[in-house]
């Protein structure tokens, strides 16, 4: 036995003086035994993590840049030996016939050639037609820097020349074959290993050219799924099949088409089917318990994973293809919005622009289509913190070169607000703050006067005093023949900023539109949220039914209508048709994988303040068209109006009143503005600043 033992911390000390044995003087040996064997699980282990510690510093070590290829220069050097010494056995001449100093020449000048045209670099596991070009690159190079040095040394022959054309298709046909050898044991493998997580599916393509689908195709195979035929509008284009996937025409039922192929799952592309055929395609798929997924752009997102390697990481990267079922935003999907970008561009294009309600569902998605126009500073005006961190957070990789800058102020505030916009020197305001939700707004009419109305008429009059350029009203559908305490106070909102634009300098306009999927609070994550618990789906009235936009949409459109406005205008934006609410229900709960049948939905009754339907526009306003297809401008027959200071007290003397006092007093004020604008009140204009004349559209 080794005269030590371990120690607490795994190392071996030596025993005291007069041990003999390893048994300390005075313990039996039984005992010492004992202690002994105790003691050789931890040497043992102490044992095995060393030897697997030096394995991984060895697999370290082999797997460093230079060691690996080093190692591949030894592979290629012994390679080209054999396969030059084999050549000239094949073409009839003898080893020994060739001085070693011109072998030498030979293989040095072959190597060098290959080395430095790349040809070391193949991807030997996943080589691709890049890699192949680079091969027969590198092989001809090799094969002409043999011929070379022959030439340099004085022994180019004849039989050189068969050695150099034997050596180059030897080098393409081992090279070459072994990679794609290995290639295919490697994908035989992968979907070995990954058969039990691999789903089968159909593919669905409109627009997409063949060498793209192609590239689709492969990234599926390698993304644990099996495209078990391709879905297309012309299959005799096609042909039969296509890289080994069956070719099936679109004409007959999608759905009927995949349970027969027993696929489970219909992918198409984003942007490559429009929202009505989706909606058909879904319907069809629903019918025959069939899902629907959405890939992305396929280009965008292997340019994102791989920035540079579109090809070579189709068959490198083993991750699932980040693709999803579609939702409700699929469904309701109209055309892409065409901009006039040029004339957004040259209003906002290295001015400063302010955003009040920054840190909202709006206000933080106009904020982000506003940073793509290049101003010099971005305003982010928002009252609560934690909202405006989050939208700073998110904006600021997108800034560039534009400042951005996160204030907390509330638009009630007429000091903090002046010292924005004269500190600032503000060029354009999109005013997006406003309390939204009509049920909570019933409660608390008070304070949605002071920040819907009289927030707005602060935040109006302190930017005509100051000079703005352009000031733009985020309204809504709920402002026409309002029912609600929401709807009433933006419908004063949108007269507030028509009178003011009738005595100041600055462009007042107005942009009204219908609900937002996806906002904070609206009934699109409601649902989601009581379908993930298992339900009921709570609907007010079966025949309830709203305009629906989403986000993005919604703010390029409000960019674009701004850009049209010569003051004074409401612009009503091309909602599409209303969806019933019941209908978005159910759609939700099948797109959510739930049988609508299992998750019940209740009507609930309509709440105070809600409306079955809503109106774009008043029966006393006309609409007329606008250069863009989905903008229609609301012009007011009626010219009568009073004083708006008169309206401002009026509002004012109300806010502090009980609830059932304040909603009277503001179906009185709606009343008698309702056919009416409101009379002009004059705001202090500053002095003209040189800027301002440079910079008038």
């Amino acid at each position: 036995m080794d005269p030590s033992q371990p120690h607490e911390n795994g190392h071996r000390v030596p025993l005291s003086p007069g041990v003999s044995g390893g048994r300390p003087p005075g313990l039996p040996a039984s005992v010492a035994t004992a202690a002994n064997d105790r003691v050789a699980p931890a040497t043992t282990v102490q044992q095995t993590d060393g030897t697997e510690r030096r394995a991984r510093q060895h697999s370290r070590w082999l797997h460093q840049p230079r060691i690996r290829a080093g190692m591949r220069v030894a592979v290629l050097l012994a390679g080209f030996s054999l396969l030059g010494l084999a050549a000239i056995r094949l073409t009839g001449g003898s080893p020994a016939a060739y001085p070693p100093k011109v072998l030498v020449w030979l293989l040095l000048a072959k190597l060098a050639a290959f080395l430095g045209t790349g040809g070391h670099r193949i991807g030997w596991r996943y080589v691709t037609f890049d890699d192949c070009r680079r091969l027969g690159i590198s092989a001809t190079a090799g094969a002409l820097a043999m011929l070379a040095a022959a030439a340099a040394v004085g022994s180019l022959t004849t039989s050189v020349c068969h050695v150099a054309a034997v050596d180059w298709l030897g080098t393409v046909c081992g090279i070459g074959g072994c990679c794609a050898t290995l290639r295919l044991l490697c994908d035989w493998r992968d979907r070995r290993r990954n058969q039990p997580y691999r789903r089968r599916g159909l593919l669905l393509v409109h627009k997409q050219p063949p060498a793209r689908v192609s590239t689709l195709l492969r990234t599926l195979a390698q993304r644990h799924w099996d495209v078990a035929g391709l879905v297309v509008s012309d299959a005799a284009r096609w042909g039969g099949s296509f890289s080994g996937v069956r070719v099936l025409q679109r004409g007959r039922s999608v759905g009927d088409q995949a349970k027969r192929l027993r696929a489970r799952d219909v992918l198409v592309l984003e942007h490559d089917i429009q929202a009505g055929e989706l909606r058909r395609l879904v319907d069809d798929c629903r019918e025959h318990a069939v899902r629907v997924h959405v890939l992305p752009d396929l280009e965008d997102w292997l340019n994102a994973a791989r920035p540079g390697r579109l090809v070579t990481c189709c068959g490198a990267d083993k991750r699932p293809l980040p693709s999803r079922e579609v939702d409700i935003g699929d469904l309701l999907r109209r055309p892409p919005v065409e901009l006039d970008l040029q004339q957004i561009a040259r209003w906002l294009e290295g001015t400063t622009v302010m955003v009040t309600g920054a840190g909202g569902s709006i206000g933080s998605e106009l904020a982000r289509q506003i940073l793509a126009f290049r101003p010099a500073r971005l305003l982010l005006v928002e009252r609560c913190e934690n909202n405006l961190f989050d939208a700073h957070r998110r904006l600021q990789p997108l800034a560039g070169e534009t400042e951005l800058v996160p204030l907390i102020a509330d638009v009630g505030d007429r000091d903090r607000l002046q010292t924005i916009f004269w500190r600032w020197q503000v060029e354009t305001v999109f005013h997006a703050a406003a309390h939204k939700h009509v049920p909570m707004m019933e409660w608390n009419p008070g304070e949605a006067i002071k920040n819907n109305v009289l927030g707005t008429a602060t935040v109006a009059q302190t930017a005509a005093e100051a000079g703005v350029r352009r000031f733009v009203l985020i309204s809504t559908d709920k402002a026409v023949k309002p029912k609600s305490v929401m709807g009433m106070t933006k419908h004063l909102a949108e007269r507030i900023v028509q009178t003011l634009n009738r005595r100041s300098g600055t462009r007042f306009v107005s942009v009204r539109f219908g609900n937002v999927l996806g906002s904070a609070g609206s009934v699109v994550p409601i649902f989601q949220e009581q379908i993930r618990n298992g339900g009921p789906v709570t609907v007010t009235h079966p025949d309830m039914e709203r305009y629906f936009m989403t986000i993005p949409e919604a703010c390029q459109l409000v960019l674009q209508a701004a850009a049209f406005g010569r003051g004074g205008e409401v612009f009503v934006l091309d909602m599409g048709q209303p969806v019933k609410i019941v209908d978005l229900a159910r759609d939700l709960i099948w797109l959510s994988g739930r049988d609508p049948e299992q998750i019940e939905i209740v009507f609930t009754g309509i709440r105070p303040g809600e409306k079955l339907s809503e109106e774009l526009y008043f029966q006393d306003e006309e609409l007329a068209p606008s250069p863009h297809e989905r903008i229609h401008v609301v012009r007011c027959r009626h010219d009568t109006a009073i004083e708006l200071e008169d309206l401002l007290a009026e509002l004012e003397s109300l806010i502090h009143k009980p609830e059932e006092d304040i909603r009277r007093g503001l179906e009185r004020l709606v009343a008698r503005h309702g056919d009416a604008n409101i009379a002009p009140h004059t705001v202090r204009l500053p002095h003209p600043r040189p800027e301002d004349s440079r910079r008038a559209a």
